[in-house]
């Protein structure tokens, strides 16, 4: 007998493999910024002089992992919350809570990547350059990516919180039985 299509494990699976990209990712950016930053310092000790766009790169890598960070962070869980619902709900609408504050982190976050897309699009168009020819908003392409992956795990966590709810009450998947 085939198995049913489940969308959400696939999505699952989707979400999986986009963190193993974002952590491959941080170890390749965060073992760049050591290479540039400790040439750089030898640069200056032996020719009085560095790399004139390192500094900048640096500073831009830096975003780029606190931004993949963050994604990855929504992923596990592991970002800072203030979570002033639990004390106005009980333990049995526990469930209920956690799909709210997904449902409204996503919301917001729909916004941010609206608006982070705005700011890159405006940065193209005024053709900015952060150093030696390269465009600005080639570094600032990580804002409205990492805020569509965090909308997008927010919304996942969501809807798999409506799916448990659903299933704990009785209501199970038609291959499941």
């Amino acid at each position: 007998m085939r198995r049913p299509f489940n969308l959400i494990q696939l999505t699952l699976r989707l979400d999986s493999y986009l963190a193993r990209i974002e952590e491959f990712l941080l170890i390749l950016i965060l073992s760049s910024m050591v290479i540039f930053s400790f040439l750089q310092v030898v640069f200056r000790n032996i020719f009085s002089e560095g790399i004139p766009w390192a500094d900048i790169f640096l500073r831009h890598l830096v975003l780029w992992i606190a931004f993949i960070g963050a994604a990855l962070t929504t992923r596990y869980e592991k970002h800072i919350s203030i979570d002033i619902l639990s004390r106005f709900f009980n333990k049995k609408l526990n469930a209920f809570r956690k799909i709210l504050i997904n449902a409204i982190s996503g919301s917001i976050c729909c916004f941010l990547t609206r608006a982070s897309w705005v700011f890159m699009m405006d940065e193209k168009m005024a053709g900015s350059e952060l150093f030696s020819g390269v465009s600005t908003w080639y570094f600032l392409i990580v804002l409205p990516v990492t805020f569509i992956i965090i909308t997008f795990r927010f919304y996942l966590k969501a809807i798999s919180e409506v799916v448990k709810m659903f299933q704990g009450s009785g209501i199970r998947d038609q291959g499941s039985e």
